[in-house]
């Protein structure tokens, strides 16, 4: 991830954080009482902690924007990244997609903490933001998964364990 992070250039197309926050916003407003499983609430919520990420983030730059394990591939003693989405964020949200991929069916909050802590060490992000980037970003990918009609088990685990491991951690909702 370091070796690809770059700062975008200031006239970019490419899609930001900011643009998926407005996504979820048309969610909210298509789906007033909710949408399948995820309540008004929920995804009023989720649009906060996107809000409020967008409006108090520091640097952005240039990311992958799908980098997780079936994106990374070993070539000899090399890796080598494929299918990148491109996305224009911070440091913190490039981090999600991993987080959200081949997770168990139990024990999911365990096992995203453990990668969080990987992350953190690894990179000096915050944990804090990446837990918030991990809530909000996990009910906007639900919602995308409940429009094409595809199985959100477990997204529906990861969003419980974002909210379980902040309030963990930080002592209340956020």
């Amino acid at each position: 991830m370091k070796s690809l992070w770059r700062m975008p250039h200031w006239d970019s197309t490419i899609e930001t954080a900011v643009k998926r926050e407005k996504q979820l916003r048309e969610y909210t407003q298509m789906y007033p009482s909710g949408i399948d499983f995820l309540s008004s609430e929920t995804l009023q919520h989720a649009l906060a902690v996107f809000s409020e990420l967008n409006r108090t983030s520091q640097q952005l730059f240039l990311l992958h924007g799908d980098l997780h394990h079936d994106n990374i591939l070993q070539s000899g003693e090399a890796w080598k990244i494929i299918d990148p989405k491109g996305l224009i964020g911070e440091k913190e949200y490039e981090i999600i997609p991993f987080l959200l991929n081949h997770l168990p069916k139990t024990n999911v909050a365990e096992t995203i903490d453990h990668r969080i802590n990987i992350f953190v060490k690894e990179l000096n992000v915050s944990k804090k933001r990446i837990l918030l980037w991990g809530y909000a970003h996990s009910v906007l990918a639900t919602c995308w998964l409940i429009e094409d009609r595809q199985n959100t088990a477990s997204f529906s685990r990861a969003i419980k364990a974002f909210q379980h491991l902040f309030e963990y951690y930080y002592g209340h909702k956020k």
